[in-house]
């Protein structure tokens, strides 16, 4: 970036005339300036709007940490309906983060697992032939 030093320009006495010569090269001397800072200003904008994306990023990757890792204060609260596991809820507080249901065939089988993350719900059905598990379809719901 273009500095101007003290005593780039000439120092006016009251009543004093510029030269057209002096005009010009003052002229230039501030254009040259003011569009070195005007670069600089547009550069700045640009690396802060990758800094913000970085953060965002950042930041929801952290969620994502605590959420899946369990490095947070969150509770984990299973809920059992006739001695079957039903429930599985990753509370902060008295807000649910993230929750697991669980649904479950006349056999005793899992039908269903019901995942709902950050607003996202994914439902898995297990498939079974004659009693026993074959695969998985997954549904986003």
């Amino acid at each position: 970036m273009a500095r101007i030093e003290e005593g780039i320009f000439r120092n006016y006495n009251p009543g004093d005339r510029m030269t057209d010569v002096d005009y010009e090269r003052d002229r230039e001397i501030v254009r040259v300036a003011i569009n070195d800072v005007e670069d600089s200003i547009d550069a700045l904008q640009s690396e802060t709007a990758k800094i913000e994306v970085v953060s965002n990023d950042i930041l929801k990757v952290n969620e994502d940490i605590s959420i899946i890792g369990g490095l947070n204060d969150n509770t984990v609260t299973p809920t059992y309906t006739d001695g079957q596991l039903t429930l599985v809820e990753e509370k902060n507080g008295s807000t649910v983060k993230a929750s697991t249901a669980l649904t479950y065939n006349i056999d005793g089988t899992v039908n269903t697992i019901t995942e709902i993350i950050n607003g996202s719900t994914v439902i898995s059905t297990l498939n079974y032939i004659n009693g026993e598990f074959s695969s998985v379809t997954k549904e986003l719901a």
